[in-house]
């Protein structure tokens, strides 16, 4: 497991691509690399030559040939913005500076933060990025029946902070089209089971105020305190919000998760995250989400031990009556994997960290932990994904296979 500093990343987070009209993208772009792998029990790991590329509305887009911003706090620049033709013509996208939004990469290493610093003063972000193909096109991650496994810090997240790992079933292309050309390859259509209604949808003016709506895998949302996985499914337009959760905390686990517990979040460990099928095939129906850490080379089951025993604590209704075969029919036809982290103001993150979910208090932050903490950030590194039992082998040392598939 590798621990980078942040300013050791940061020449290497310094990505930018050029001012473009939306209607024809820069003949070339820059963006900050990341490798990942793909692995199989006979074949090993194979590296992608990814990328990855930060949300389409964290650009500042404004008037072709001027500075007036085609979106402004006050909402859309009608002037500008009648349509999405007219907007597409009128407006231009302008470059990202990574290290100014706080995404930070080096070989198979992210770092987010959550406060950059521009001429002297911090500034609070929330980076949000996606993982991009060769092809560019997001990379279609499909896990039905199969797993991922990364390496993650969260020493650096007190309460109320939140650094999430998850899947969005985002079109491939981004929403490429005539109005769109760039697509993936400039962080466009966005979606999860929020159903956010967005300035921006496909890259393109959402002047209908449509929802944004897609079914999401929440695989890792936690700080150093709490953490939970999430299925998100959809129906049409109709998603379940809160979903079927794991929480641990939740479980009655208290000293599971945490700064010197079974699991140490004062260091770096593996999380690992399995979609078993009722036929052990990627064509069978989702039956279980199994979760894994290891930590000192040792495997670490799930609290309680998720043999067999389901795969959430709480489900709100719809999650409930749709089960998980919905998610499992996501997760086979290709999800996109997001990378964010952020912190929420309005509820101080209690669903997550707090009252039953976590030990943070009701303002969603530990004082002292934050004073420890001045600036908030989450590390990813070493990702993974492919048969059961393929990704994670290295990380237990010499162990024979034959030891890991008995833990299993």
């Amino acid at each position: 497991m590798k621990v980078l500093s942040t300013w050791s990343l940061a020449a290497s987070g310094l990505a930018l691509f050029r001012p473009v009209n939306s209607q024809q993208p820069a003949s070339s772009t820059e963006l900050p690399h990341l490798t990942t792998w793909e692995c199989s029990i006979s074949g090993g790991c194979t590296s992608h030559e990814t990328s990855i590329v930060i949300d389409w509305e964290t650009h500042f887009i404004h008037e072709a040939g001027g500075k007036t911003p085609c979106l402004a706090p006050s909402g859309v620049n009608q002037e500008l913005c009648p349509n999405a033709t007219a907007c597409a013509s009128n407006c231009v996208v302008e470059p990202v500076n990574y290290a100014d939004h706080g995404v930070f990469t080096s070989d198979d290493t992210i770092i987010l933060s959550r406060y950059t610093r521009q001429d002297g003063n911090s500034r609070s972000g929330g980076p949000r990025v996606y993982l991009l193909g060769p092809d560019d096109n997001y990379m279609p991650l499909r896990l039905l029946g199969r797993e991922i496994s990364f390496d993650i810090d969260v020493s650096g997240l007190p309460c109320g902070e939140n650094g999430n790992l998850y899947l969005s079933e985002m079109p491939m292309t981004g929403g490429r089209s005539a109005l769109n050309p760039g697509g993936a390859r400039y962080g466009s259509a966005y979606c999860n089971a929020q159903c956010p209604v967005l300035n921006w949808a496909n890259g393109t003016l959402n002047d209908g105020a449509r929802p944004s709506c897609c079914n999401e895998m929440d695989i890792f949302e936690g700080n150093a305190y709490a953490n939970h996985y999430a299925a998100h499914p959809c129906i049409a337009d109709k998603c379940s919000s809160s979903g079927c959760i794991f929480n641990p905390y939740l479980a009655g686990a208290r000293s599971f998760w945490g700064l010197g517990l079974d699991v140490d979040t004062s260091r770096p460990l593996t999380v690992i995250t399995q979609f078993l099928t009722d036929d052990n095939k990627t064509s069978g129906v989702l039956v279980e989400i199994r979760r894994m850490y290891i930590q000192d080379r040792k495997l670490i089951h799930n609290i309680p031990a998720s043999r067999g025993l389901g795969s959430c604590t709480h489900a709100d209704p719809l999650s409930h009556s749709l089960g998980l075969s919905p998610m499992g029919e996501s997760l086979a036809r290709g999800m996109v994997m997001a990378l964010s982290l952020w912190g929420d103001a309005e509820q101080g993150l209690q669903w997550l960290d707090g009252g039953d979910a976590g030990p943070c208090d009701s303002s969603g932050s530990d004082p002292a932990s934050t004073r420890r903490h001045p600036e908030p950030r989450v590390v990813f590194s070493d990702m993974r994904w492919g048969e059961i039992g393929s990704t994670f082998r290295h990380r237990l040392g010499s162990a024979p296979s034959v030891a890991y598939h008995q833990e299993l």
